[in-house]
């Protein structure tokens, strides 16, 4: 049994506006290297799930990582995030690992950040779901204006945030068992919806939202928010999960309009 199973996504695409410069390729590098830093201590295993990646990406890869990883790279080659999104995810839900992270190829990893995240949720039992992206949105967006838990562990804050994006670290069985809510992506649901639907936190500012800064996309959420309400509503009622984010942060996005909240873009 792993301590830790790493799910990685990759296709060779970039952000629109990255914080790195450089070719996919070149910028990856830089990712994968900080994901390698990423745990010093764990028995870890990464799976890369390569979507249209070329021969040079896997090269890379292979060279890159140390004897203390177990490796394997599986080609989806699906060219859709939702898909790819989809395989990552029914991969890692079947593993029989204390932990899994499933990881994006555009977020730069502060050195031993799984392992702060894996104490973190070991302390409590490895259920709920945790996240060392500390986004600027919980601090400026309108959606997280909620009052939130704050827990100090082993140097760092942990806080219970609404939403995070499709970086998360949880055990498989909290896949699982809450597969359903993310089964709604496919089929065009927002990520914060999903979480939101989950954590039950932010439900408020959902709804003034679309008073507050009146937009076709604050009413697409809110639609959608309630018809996925309507739909799962026996689950949604029936349980509550906490996603806890570390504070400070231990990584950042690679786009320069969603970094994390300690980094400033130049």
């Amino acid at each position: 049994m792993y301590d830790l199973l790493i799910g990685l996504r990759v296709y060779p695409g970039i952000s629109k506006k990255p914080i790195l410069k450089g070719s996919k390729v070149d910028t990856f590098g830089k990712v994968y290297f900080s994901i390698l830093n990423s745990t010093q201590s764990l028995n870890a295993k990464i799976v890369i799930f390569s979507d249209g990646c070329g021969i040079e990406f896997h090269e890379m890869i292979e060279n890159m990582t140390p004897e203390r990883y177990d490796l394997e790279i599986i080609r989806v080659d699906c060219f859709s995030g939702p898909k790819s999104f989809k395989k990552q995810y029914d991969y890692l839900s079947a593993s029989d690992a204390k932990l899994v992270a499933l990881l994006e190829d555009d977020y730069l990893l502060d050195v031993g950040a799984l392992d702060s995240v894996f104490k973190y949720a070991a302390s409590q039992g490895f259920k709920n779901y945790y996240t060392f992206f500390n986004s600027s949105d919980y601090y400026t967006h309108d959606l997280h204006d909620y009052k939130s838990k704050i827990i100090y562990f082993d140097g760092d804050y942990w806080r219970t945030v609404a939403s995070t994006t499709f970086t998360f670290l949880c055990s498989p069985a909290t896949l699982k068992k809450n597969y359903v809510f993310f089964r709604t992506y496919s089929i065009g649901n927002f990520d914060h919806n999903i979480w939101a639907l989950q954590t039950k936190l932010g439900w408020w500012c959902l709804l003034v939202s679309i008073f507050k800064k009146p937009s076709v996309n604050n009413f697409k959420r809110l639609l959608k928010f309630f018809l996925t309400l309507l739909l799962l509503s026996p689950l949604v009622f029936s349980r509550r999960e906490n996603l806890w984010v570390c504070i400070p942060g231990k990584g950042t996005h690679l786009e320069t309009l969603g970094c994390s909240f300690e980094y400033r873009p130049e």
